[in-house]
């Protein structure tokens, strides 16, 4: 997926030059529906599910009739109960399928507006495990240790964070890269996975490190559940695919 989040990144980027932060994501969320859409009605087999829907009308439409008897009831309720499974089988598979570009752009989305690139003077809590060993955080300002393995460091004037474990640079993070609160070792699935946060070396003796990164906030003033990237792209998406389903009349 690397290629793919290259590709996305680099896009992002040009549209962040011209749009505020909010502006761009709805992009992605307007995207991201019409993807999930398009993708699902051209998988799905339309004119069998409109065919299955009719049939579950028609049978409904029988089940309302009063002078069916008990034996009739159940009859039409059981080929009711049996078309409804058909059509459920006619559209879960395509549903679940046209939905990985969508999952791939949610995952996309997350690494690069999760959070927001601390400012000059800010401090930054980075917490150490296990917290033990001759282990020493940068900044480029001023470096403070509390014991236990955590450290609160001022952001210089650029912006950095570097862990030295036994004066060895075991990780380092500059503005240029993706930003994690959860910093470990490489694990086996990391080629699926774009990379650019790093990982810590397979040889460290430190397990994981926490960044205490703050939240991007999109619009500031917000109420808090509006604030972050989530309600702005899934409301987006959904505006999105409801569009395009009424509009192109998909089942």
């Amino acid at each position: 997926m690397n290629p793919f989040f290259r590709m996305f990144s680099y896009l992002d980027s040009v549209l962040r030059s011209v749009l505020p932060l909010w502006a761009t994501l709805f992009i992605w969320g307007l995207l991201g529906g019409a993807l999930v859409m398009g993708f699902y009605a051209l998988l799905s087999p339309q004119k069998r599910i409109r065919a299955k829907k009719q049939e579950i009308r028609q049978l409904k439409q029988e089940l309302n009739d009063d002078s069916l008897d008990f034996a009739g009831t159940l009859r039409l309720s059981r080929k009711n109960l049996g078309r409804s499974l058909e059509l459920l089988a006619l559209v879960l598979p395509t549903s679940l399928l046209s939905m990985l570009p969508a999952l791939a752009m949610i995952f996309f989305v997350s690494l690069l507006y999760t959070y927001q690139v601390p400012e000059t003077g800010h401090d930054i809590k980075v917490k150490v495990t296990p917290g033990t060993g001759n282990v020493i955080v940068h900044s480029g300002g001023v470096s403070v240790s509390t014991g236990k393995g955590v450290y609160y460091v001022v952001m210089g004037k650029e912006p950095r964070i570097m862990v030295y474990e036994n004066n060895r640079m075991i990780y380092q993070w500059t503005p240029d890269m993706l930003m994690s609160s959860t910093i470990d070792k490489k694990p086996r699935w990391s080629y699926i996975a774009p990379e650019g946060a790093g990982y810590l070396p397979e040889d460290s003796a430190t397990e994981e490190l926490i960044i205490d990164f703050k939240p991007l906030r999109l619009i500031e003033g917000a109420p808090r559940f509006m604030g972050g990237w989530e309600f702005c792209y899934f409301l987006a998406l959904t505006i999105s695919a409801v569009l395009v389903k009424v509009k192109f009349r998909i089942e």
